[in-house]
C-alpha cells in the first residue's frame, strides 16, 4: 500500500512536469506498470537486513572485523584528544 501511494504521488509529479511542456502523457496504469515490472519495486519490506560483508563472512570473521573497527575507531578518538 504505501508504494502504491508513493507512485501516485510520482504520478502526479510527472504530470505537472509534462503538462507545463504540453507534451503526450502516459496513463497512470502504465507508470505504474513500469515501476513494477521494469524497476521490480515492492512495498514489501525484508523480514531481515543483509547486508554484502554479513553475507560473505562466517560470524568469528565478523567478530575479528568488528573488534578491529573498534580499535580504529579508539585510536582516531585518542588522536583527536591528543590535538
Amino acid at each position: 500500500m504505501f508504494l502504491l501511494n508513493k507512485l501516485k504521488i510520482m504520478y502526479s509529479v510527472y504530470l505537472l512536469f509534462w503538462n507545463e511542456r504540453e507534451i503526450y502523457l502516459i496513463k497512470e496504469w502504465t507508470h505504474r506498470q513500469c515501476f513494477n515490472e521494469d524497476f521490480n519495486l515492492s512495498s514489501n519490506i525484508p523480514k531481515k537486513d543483509t547486508c554484502k560483508i554479513s553475507s560473505d563472512h562466517g560470524k568469528e570473521e565478523l567478530k575479528v572485523i568488528h573488534a578491529l573497527h573498534l580499535r580504529k575507531a579508539e585510536a582516531s578518538r585518542e588522536g583527536l584528544r591528543n590535538c
